[in-house]
């Protein structure tokens, strides 16, 4: 009875490491705030930045200024993938399938440009001083649904990246022939090296635990 107890502790213990939420420290935030002009996103139309961050952080939050314009409202994806420089086009490009990926959905967008955020909930470490990019795409590729996104229209603010763009899965990723930004924001940080924040799940947890314990004690 008494090692039946043991390994029950012990279970729920695991268990309660399973249920706890690691709080990324927030480091640093790459983004660009000039508007001046409108990018269109949808109907296949993928709309993405590039960015860096300074050092290897976990991105856990990004942001673009958008509005739903027209047509059947649909849920954007938010997307981090590595790039790939491409010599035609002097310019990092997205590559491959996203390292991370949030969905919004389409009841949280209106006709109303706002800088619309998303927290990953399986942020991923980046390396610093290399190119990513973040992508905007439409959860139905089949959509009729038009989004515009603001950008800088005549300059290029934000020096370590740019807005990319394609016209579909099958197209070829564009770079304006003079560098813009989308509206956008990025941000890294640090995942707690062992001190975990525990839910309440977890509290309950340990205090079963906490009682289980008490419990051998005076039997024993």
């Amino acid at each position: 009875m008494r090692k039946l107890l043991v390994f029950l502790l012990f279970g729920m213990f695991f268990i309660a490491l399973a249920g706890t939420v690691y709080a990324i420290t927030p480091v640093e935030t790459e983004s660009a705030g000039i508007s001046t002009a409108n990018l269109w996103m949808g109907q296949q139309t993928q709309a993405g930045q590039t960015f860096e961050f300074s050092q290897d952080l976990y991105v856990y939050e990004a942001c673009v200024m958008f509005k739903h314009d027209g047509g059947k409202e649909g849920d954007v994806v938010f997307g981090i993938y590595d790039t790939e420089y491409s010599n035609k086009l002097k310019g990092y490009i997205p590559k491959g399938n996203p390292l991370t990926q949030e969905t919004m959905p389409a009841s949280e967008i209106d006709k109303t440009f706002k800088l619309r955020c998303v927290e990953f909930s399986n942020p991923v470490e980046l390396d610093g001083g290399k190119t990513y990019a973040l992508v905007l795409s439409s959860a139905d590729p089949n959509a009729k649904g038009t989004y515009v996104v603001r950008r800088s229209g005549t300059q290029n603010p934000y020096t370590l990246g740019a807005w990319v763009r394609k016209n579909n899965d099958k197209a070829a990723w564009q770079i304006p022939g003079k560098k813009f930004d989308l509206v956008f924001s990025v941000s890294g940080g640090f995942l707690p090296p062992v001190i975990p924040e525990f839910t309440t799940f977890s509290a309950v947890i340990v205090f079963l635990m906490a009682g289980l314990l008490f419990f051998v004690i005076r039997k024993h």
